[in-house]
């Protein structure tokens, strides 16, 4: 302890965490009447420490946990034509926390000539929220817990136009609309900061890419 008047001991707060986990995935892959390629599959995760703590004098969280998520999928490239695929999947996931979640992928890709490729593509994905976003809370001093938070949606289209230039270049033209649905964002409750999902975000442009690659020759001596 400091003599009156000196200034006050300077504690450093500190946050912690730890997680350990283990994974198994099979894959199965299946030629069938020689125009599908069916690829078909599970995914399984154990978390099983997802500890996270805040602590100086005093703790103010000490929070351990575990979970696990599992996923199924399947998808069928089919050749139309030859020069014309269609390829579709879906998959599946489970998490402890939310529940589950499909989310299916479309591709058509059409090739009218040696060096020229058009794709038509739909997917939708998720993020789940994570250990910290759903759990957090340091005992009222700035963070509060949430374990009601839904994973981030997003919903992709796009159309893809790829040229081949000479021997050298590729042409890559891509329009694209994103429609994300339930972001996560801090936000202010009171005093404190919690996560919520409270944006939705539709964005819609247009890319465009040329890209070059040569070989280099090195000679010898």
């Amino acid at each position: 302890m400091g003599r009156p008047g000196d200034p006050p001991d300077l504690v450093a707060n500190k946050d912690y965490a730890k997680g350990q986990w283990w994974s198994a995935g099979l894959q199965i892959n299946k030629t069938l009447f020689e125009k599908h390629r069916i690829i078909a599959g599970l995914d399984f995760e154990d978390n099983f420490q997802q500890d996270q703590g805040n602590y100086d004098r005093a703790v103010y969280l000490d929070d351990e946990r575990s979970s696990t998520n599992w996923a199924l999928y399947l998808q069928d490239e089919y050749r139309i034509l030859s020069n014309l695929i269609l390829n579709a999947g879906v998959r599946y996931d489970h998490y402890d926390t939310f529940g589950g979640t499909t989310n299916p992928r479309i591709a058509l890709i059409y090739s009218p000539f040696a060096k020229t490729t058009a794709k038509l593509l739909y997917g939708s994905a998720f993020r789940a929220p994570n250990v910290f976003e759903l759990y957090y809370d340091d005992g009222g001093v700035k963070l509060k817990s949430n374990p009601q938070l839904e994973p981030e949606e997003i919903k992709t289209y796009e159309i893809v136009l790829e040229q081949y230039l000479g021997e050298h270049f590729r042409m890559t033209a891509t329009g694209f609309n994103y429609r994300i649905k339930d972001l996560i964002s801090q936000q202010p409750e009171g005093d404190l900061l919690i996560f919520r999902n409270v944006e939705n975000i539709d964005a819609r442009g247009v890319e465009l890419e040329v890209e070059g690659k040569w070989t280099m020759v090195c000679a010898d001596g």
